[in-house]
């Protein structure tokens, strides 16, 4: 008999790729959940398209009133990039009241896998590097705040109803079919397919934590058997290259892979200290380990963005 799975966040590059790997699964069928009717990406059959908000419990509920629903991977949010100062409450009511009501659906559901998106950020200014998943969180702004907020109700959600469930702290995600254009990497591509020099905020030796689709989606389909083999409560994985690569030398593989050696690169002055996250938890629990070197991830991310270009 075949599992239903349901993908929230269906318009985010990351539900996308991990919706065509899944779909490579013979004993599945997808819910593949939109907030709007606006995306046309063509899937198989056994892809079910469905447009709900949500934030609107009663919608949602009603939209899967008739299926059973055996895992759900929650991606949709209201991301860092599209925060504002003056965008809050929609930052909460998304993140918070969205994923409490994705919870509300499981319970409804008796799910017996629930995974759902965190952040880095989570973890402030002032925890020792690398970050671990016993470090104290700080919320420095809405979004980290709703994503620790979303975290707690989730913990409570597995302990109250024992729904299992693993929250993954992600670090910074990159590859193809990311539309969000102010992200680094899509703006630097962005930028050398149109040989334009690059303007960039942060200082040259500022570090990141990048982790190719591919491989973070690898270890989103171990979750399925990790799910059944494994007596799991409340989990937090940091799932990250477990490694600080500085900007300079993303820029400069970039700009190789371009050949538009004549464009410059202009640094700006905001600097943070040095932040990658400890991904050893999950390389135990899930056998996990990268399979993309950050080269390879990011020849084959530029090649994706210039073949669209092209098309």
């Amino acid at each position: 008999m075949k599992e239903n799975i349901l993908i929230t966040g269906g318009s985010g590059f990351i539900s996308k790729w991990l919706t065509e790997a899944l779909d490579e699964l013979s004993n599945v069928n997808i819910y593949l959940l939109f907030n709007s009717n606006k995306n046309s990406t063509l899937y198989s059959s056994k892809v079910k398209k469905v447009h709900c908000d949500i934030t609107n419990k009663a919608k949602l509920i009603e939209a899967f009133e008739d299926v059973e629903i055996d895992y759900i991977y929650h991606f949709a949010a209201k991301s860092k990039i599209q925060n504002s100062s003056i965008d809050n409450t929609n930052t909460f009511e998304v993140n918070i009241q969205g994923t409490w009501n994705l919870l509300e659906l499981a319970r409804e559901k008796s799910v017996k896998g629930f995974v759902m998106a965190s952040s880095m950020s989570v973890y402030g200014e002032k925890n020792q590097i690398p970050y671990e998943e016993s470090g104290l969180l700080e919320g420095s702004s809405s979004y980290s705040l709703s994503k620790i907020c979303a975290e707690e109700i989730a913990e409570f959600y597995s302990k109250t109803y024992y729904i299992p469930i693993v929250t993954l702290r992600l670090g910074m995600i990159f590859g193809g079919g990311d539309k969000e254009s102010t992200r680094l990497i899509p703006s630097i591509v962005y930028s050398l397919l149109e040989k334009q020099n690059l303007n960039l905020k942060s200082t040259a030796n500022t570090t990141i934590d990048p982790l190719y689709v591919k491989d973070l989606v690898n270890v989103l389909v171990k979750f399925l058997n990790y799910f059944k083999t494994k007596k799991i409560g409340y989990e937090i994985m940091n799932i990250s290259s477990n490694n600080a690569v500085p900007i300079n030398e993303i820029v400069s593989i970039l700009v190789s892979f371009s050949k538009n050696e004549k464009v410059k690169a202009v640094y700006g002055d905001l600097s943070f200290k040095k932040k990658y996250m400890n991904n050893d938890k999950v390389t135990r629990e899930l056998n996990w380990v990268k399979n993309y070197s950050l080269e390879h991830a990011l020849e084959e991310t530029f090649l994706h963005y210039q073949n669209k270009k092209n098309e």
